[in-house]
């Protein structure tokens, strides 16, 4: 057995194909049928263009409409035509489908619900690619495939082990306000939150790999919290929307039509007005800086501590807001109507700050640790990548996060006290590694010479991505043997959270992955690097596998920057893990046995989603 190996995802083999050309809109709901037209129901998204006659594109994958499919979701009431689509896929490459941008919206078509979930996955993976500055990777060869029509069930769920996204359908048991009734059919791929929300799970599984196992209650909180801040901020990339909002309130952003999620399965599910879930407002001013009368420890479960999260996040989105358009709102009297001049200002405010803060999420899962993450290392993370790109932060937007946490009584450990030099990770200036292993890592920056300079060149183009991850994990590996060869290797392993392989139960340091870092700041310029993640496991008697292990930040030249350590050794997170397993946890004991396990995974997001307890 090797000291060192590389992770799946070093190893897997590229999934796109090609790069997409030009660009196409396609008709999307905004946020699903049971929206009112004058509420802005039908939008559409700009979208990379690919060829989808065959229902494949670089990314994504259709599965196709069947007979069986079709008829199972066809039971109209009595007398009523019954209706079916005759096309496997959408028809969106024709003509006249280009001109009109895609079909029609429909709730009873289900090429068009192929469509809609087509869109939203798409943009969600190009909105994320934008904020990585690099394409996402999934955690597994190939496409992700699209089911709108997997099963009849009450969910939507991220399937690791089929490769798929599965979104169910069910007939509706009780009336419900809106355009539903008892019968009607509701399909979970026309809702738009739903969408983002199941492809955030996917792009997260393949980012990092280990938060599908639950160690503390928080870590499958943080990919529901994640996944619900993308669909929130999502809602403001529909401009008529966010406008329709403002000219009923300018004064706050706290409408349910930004806050809700999934309002037709709420309402469909419970039979009453409510979404399935909505970030939480309290009513307080935030800026009061009183506790909230939600807290984190009284939030159990995922779903309810995952709601904590987005709601701390969005409480934070409107705080900015209001500093950043107080001068505009000043404008309004505070009767009547607002001028559609300032409506209009004030939305595309709003929709500019929800992006820059989508960038602030999705950024920071590079900043997180490898394993076992709580919520305030999300925190932190969160801090430490907007502070590399806005050192200044003249408008508050970490400080207005900080307090944010603190008032949903968000716990942030390992740290003095919570001004920013305290909540950025700690800076790898003293790890004093021994210079030929740190040589190895200088080489992850390959060399160049332009215009009779000497430059680095941090992502050569026209080389595959595998073989840049291969070759970029080879330098990483021999950073490590490095290591192993120094005269002290047990201090040099332990300051990356990492310990002597293959020794006391301890298995081989993986080397998870090793990923560009390419960001642009408003004020830093271009801002270049990479991210390596990497993970050891150790076999504890009656526990199972209790990992450990570094995220390791470098500059492009190869120099640690930050690195953000869970050590593998920690008796002080074993024995929070052990309680938890034996408590709130103890479904998820499988896992621990064998962490990569696909089946095991997939039940864990199904069971996540499901209106009952989890049951691996």
């Amino acid at each position: 057995m090797t000291a060192i190996e590389f992770g799946e995802r070093i190893l897997c083999a590229d999934g796109a194909i090609g790069k997409s050309e030009g660009q196409r809109v396609l008709r999307v709901f905004t946020r699903d049928p049971a929206l009112r037209q004058s509420e802005g129901q039908v939008g559409t998204l700009p979208l990379p263009y690919e060829d989808m006659r065959e229902g494949i594109g670089r990314r994504l994958e259709l599965c196709p409409l069947n007979e069986n499919a079709l008829a199972a979701t066809a039971q109209p009431p009595p007398g009523a035509q019954k209706r079916k689509a005759h096309l496997r896929f959408p028809d969106i490459d024709s003509p006249n489908a280009l001109i009109s941008s895609g079909l029609k919206p429909s709730s009873s078509d289900p090429n068009f619900a192929q469509q809609m979930a087509y869109a939203v996955c798409s943009w969600t993976l190009s909105r994320v690619e934008r904020a990585l500055g690099r394409e996402p990777e999934f955690a597994f060869s190939g496409r992700l495939k699209i089911d709108v029509r997997a099963e009849e069930i009450e969910n939507a769920y991220y399937d690791p082990q089929e490769q798929a996204i599965r979104f169910g359908y069910y007939y509706q048991r009780t009336n419900a306000p809106g355009r539903t009734q008892q019968g009607a059919l509701v399909s979970t791929a026309l809702s738009h939150d739903i969408i983002v929300h199941e492809t955030a799970h996917a792009l997260l599984d393949g980012m990092r790999s280990h938060l599908l196992i639950p160690t503390n209650l928080d870590v499958l909180a943080v990919h529901e919290g994640f996944a619900d801040l993308l669909a929130l901020f999502g809602h403001f990339a529909h401009r008529d929307q966010v406008a329709a909002v403002i000219a009923r309130n300018p004064n706050d952003l706290d409408d349910g039509l930004m806050a809700d999620l999934a309002r037709q399965f709420g309402q469909t599910v419970s039979g009453d007005e409510s979404a399935l879930r909505r970030a939480v407002i309290d009513g307080e001013n935030p800026d009061w800086l009183r506790k909230s009368r939600f807290s984190y420890t009284s939030a159990t479960g995922p779903h309810e501590r995952g709601s904590l999260l987005s709601s701390a996040v969005f409480e934070a989105f409107r705080v900015v807001y209001k500093r950043k358009t107080q001068r505009l709102r000043s404008l309004h009297s505070g009767s009547g109507r607002p001028s559609e001049a300032l409506v209009s200002l004030l939305a595309e405010a709003a929709s500019k700050l929800a992006d820059q803060f989508m960038d602030i999420v999705i950024r920071a899962i590079d900043y997180l640790p490898p394993v076992d993450v709580e919520f305030g290392e999300y925190l932190r993370a969160m801090i430490t990548a907007d502070f590399e790109l806005v050192p200044d932060d003249p408008w508050g937007y970490r400080e207005a996060l900080v307090y944010a946490f603190r008032r949903f009584d968000i716990p942030i450990l390992d740290v003095i006290d919570l001004s920013e030099e305290s909540l950025l990770w700690d800076t790898a200036d003293d790890l004093d590694l021994p210079q030929e292993a740190l040589a190895h890592l200088e080489s992850l920056g390959i060399v160049v010479e332009k215009s009779g300079e000497i430059e680095f060149e941090p992502f050569p183009t026209g080389l595959p991505p595998q073989k840049w991850r291969q070759q970029q994990a080879e330098r990483v590996k021999l950073f490590l043997e490095a290591l192993l060869e120094s005269t002290d290797p047990s201090v040099h392993l332990s300051k990356l959270g990492l310990a002597l392989p293959l020794k006391e139960e301890r298995s081989a340091i993986r080397i998870e992955s090793v990923r560009a870092l390419r960001r642009r700041g408003p004020n830093v310029g271009l801002s270049l690097g990479y991210v390596i993640e990497l993970v050891q496991s150790r076999r504890v008697k009656d526990f199972g596998q209790f990992l450990g292990g570094c995220t390791l930040i470098v500059d492009e030249r190869g120099k640690p920057g930050y690195v953000i350590r869970k050590s593998v050794d920690s008796s002080r997170r074993l024995e929070d893990q052990r309680a938890y397993m034996a408590g709130n946890g103890v479904h998820y004991a499988p896992l621990l046995e064998d962490p990569r396990a696909p089946k095991l995974r997939s039940q864990v997001l199904r069971n996540l989603h499901l209106r009952r307890p989890c049951a691996c």
